[in-house]
């Protein structure tokens, strides 16, 4: 069972997020920064403030929780959402989740050339 003191309020940009030192410290970033004590924000409640935006820490954070390499979630996004979210993965060393993004993006990026040549197939027995 989870103790209340396990449990972390991250502060990014304007959003809440709650999560247990034992998900926080598999993303590197967050590991460092706890380890060195210094993380506190006092003046709001002991948080852990990050001065980012918010948008797409979720996958982040959900991806630290479920460590899944198969995850449905980050496949749904489009290829520039994906862009933005290894910029933000790259930016809190988390490197598994790089590699995961990676994936995604290169198989997007397959689906999409395949998805032309399929076409020009088409049009070229129409004519």
């Amino acid at each position: 069972m989870k103790t209340v003191k396990s449990v972390r309020i991250i502060r990014v940009d304007d959003r809440l997020f709650y999560s247990t030192l034992h998900t926080l410290e598999k993303i590197p970033y967050f590991k460092t920064l706890l380890s060195t004590k210094v993380y506190i924000d006092k003046e709001n409640d002991n948080h852990i403030f990050i001065d980012r935006k918010h948008t797409y820490f979720k996958y982040i954070l959900n991806f630290a929780r479920e460590c899944t390499y198969n995850n449905d979630e980050l496949k749904t996004l489009s290829k520039n959402e994906l862009k933005v979210l290894r910029y933000e993965a790259d930016f809190y060393n988390y490197e598994d989740l790089v590699e995961v993004i990676d994936n995604i993006y290169k198989n997007k990026s397959n689906l999409y050339y395949t998805s032309i040549n399929h076409n020009i197939t088409i049009q070229t027995n129409l004519s």
